[in-house]
């Protein structure tokens, strides 16, 4: 049986342009102010929020053993969901604004979510009722992946 693994990034134009256009007129009212320290501040603040989201990546691994994710830079070790802790586990389609407000690291009525991009995601249920949805790009093959290893 093969192995899932995915590793995404916030790659979306939209988001790159908000941040370059941001970025940019920080440094344009810095240097039009004369360097004023504001603007240095605010030209700084913008600079480490890009740097944020570039660095940022979720991956996410389907194996004999279960479901491991991380969201880098702020999840330094994988966690681990075990087959046998899950009580369901399927890929499904889902609206990031509506049901968690966005993408990223999220809470929302549906439980807790760590997504990057799209609307398709891994959806578990533990067995103690918690919910956990893992954005994928690859829902077919994460579905494939799934269904060989994941025993109801």
């Amino acid at each position: 049986m093969e192995n899932f693994y995915e590793k995404q990034k916030f790659s979306q134009l939209w988001v790159w342009l908000i941040l370059g256009f941001s970025f940019f007129a920080a440094c344009i009212s810095t240097y039009v102010s004369s360097m004023n320290t504001d603007c240095v501040i605010a030209v700084i603040i913008i600079g480490i929020i890009c740097l944020l989201f570039f660095s940022i990546q979720l991956e996410s691994r389907i194996d004999d053993t279960g479901i491991s994710y991380r969201m880098a830079p702020f999840e330094f070790t994988y966690k681990l969901l075990k087959w046998e802790d899950l009580e369901s586990v399927e890929v499904r389609t889902y609206s990031p604004i509506r049901e968690f407000g966005g993408w990223g690291w999220r809470i929302g009525a549906n439980g807790r979510a760590r997504n990057i991009k799209g609307d398709k995601g891994i959806q578990t249920v533990h067995k103690s009722g918690k919910k956990l949805l893992i954005g994928t790009q690859k829902p077919e093959l994460a579905q494939t992946t799934i269904e060989n290893f994941f025993k109801r």
